[in-house]
């Protein structure tokens, strides 16, 4: 039996969290406008700082994809479906006795992740149906040919897909595939060929990782004031997902934590159940109670309150949606068993 490496499946943890923090800050309140900026810069360095650090999260979960390979196997992508459907169609069925959902059409389809949310689902399910031709690339490249690789993809997606991000819908400024593909190359290449960059101390990473977000966050704050101009020229553009600011964050994160030793069944029992935190709060009948109950705290509370109070009620949300998981993992279990039977 494969044992989960305890210091990556506590990056997963992390990065599933970062997730839910991503969701309480820009997507909740909205990104600080130059007025913001100049008017309550205390409140809007905290969002920028915040969603700085969070912004990587995505990234950071496929780049461990990446790292790690996907294996495709019918157990492994049936299980992702199944936890999948458990919550979406779950979680449909409990707003629908609560009243705060209702029988429609757009409802049954969100059910299927047939509707604009839920991106990510079908996004990681093509890029695991990918997966072995990017393995097969892999193993069959040469170092160059891989490298160049790389620098022709990532060229081609800064250009087109971030810094000209309307002149072409393919990448989507990170919420695609093609996105994916990317970086599950480039963590497959790090840690690969080990390239210099991957082979720095834990204080390098650690320090990079510090001042990178402030670095960002001045950029977005400091051009108000001082240089008048639109805070989405400078600051604004590093907080993408296909940012080369959050490629590098995600990928640093990645180095630090597989040079850390530990092993302890908490923390993998947790990960085997943290996309359920995903899962918990982005569903079509939940992601809007989501919002409203984050920009209700906001508008009642300070600035140091929202955060104290957010980070609390986000460790909550966590919480829970790992416990009630626990329940789709034993139905799970209890299923594949009957399935395995039957084709015995």
């Amino acid at each position: 039996m494969k044992v989960r490496q305890s210091n990556m499946e506590l990056l997963r943890i992390i990065a599933m969290f970062l997730v839910l923090l991503v969701h309480a800050d820009f997507f909740s309140l909205g990104a600080p406008s130059a007025s913001d900026c100049i008017e309550d810069p205390i409140d809007s360095c905290l969002k920028v700082f915040f969603e700085a650090i969070s912004i990587a999260c995505v990234d950071i979960f496929v780049c461990l994809s990446g790292w790690f390979g996907i294996r495709p196997t019918i157990k492994g992508i049936s299980n992702f479906v199944f936890q999948c459907l458990f919550w979406l169609i779950g979680l449909y069925v409990v707003t629908l006795i609560l009243g705060t959902s209702s029988i429609s059409i757009q409802g049954v389809m969100g059910c299927f992740a047939l509707t604009k949310l839920n991106w990510f689902i079908k996004a990681y399910i093509l890029l695991y149906i990918l997966a072995p031709v990017l393995n097969a690339f892999v193993e069959k490249a040469s170092q160059k040919d891989f490298r160049n690789v790389l620098i022709a993809f990532f060229t081609f997606e800064f250009i087109y897909g971030w810094i000209f991000s309307g002149s072409t819908q393919h990448i989507q400024s990170g919420y695609s595939t093609i996105s994916f593909i990317g970086l599950y190359l480039l963590a497959r290449y790090v840690r690969s060929y080990q390239p210099r960059i991957s082979l720095k101390s834990k204080r390098f990473y650690i320090v990079s990782l510090c001042i990178a977000p402030i670095c960002v966050t001045a950029a977005y704050i400091i051009p108000p004031p001082i240089l008048g101009i639109n805070t989405t020229a400078l600051g604004g553009l590093w907080i993408s997902y296909i940012s080369p600011y959050c490629i590098a964050f995600s990928m640093f994160m990645i180095m630090l934590f597989s040079k850390i030793e530990i092993q302890s069944r908490a923390i993998n029992w947790v990960a085997a159940s943290s996309f359920a935190v995903f899962l918990i709060h982005t569903n079509p009948n939940t992601l809007w109670h989501f919002k409203d109950f984050l920009v209700n705290l906001y508008e009642k509370t300070d600035c140091l309150e929202y955060w104290l109070y957010t980070f609390g009620f986000l460790i909550f949300v966590f919480i829970i949606a790992v416990v009630i998981d626990q329940i789709r993992i034993v139905v799970w279990r209890y299923l594949w068993n009957l399935i395995e039977k039957k084709l015995q």
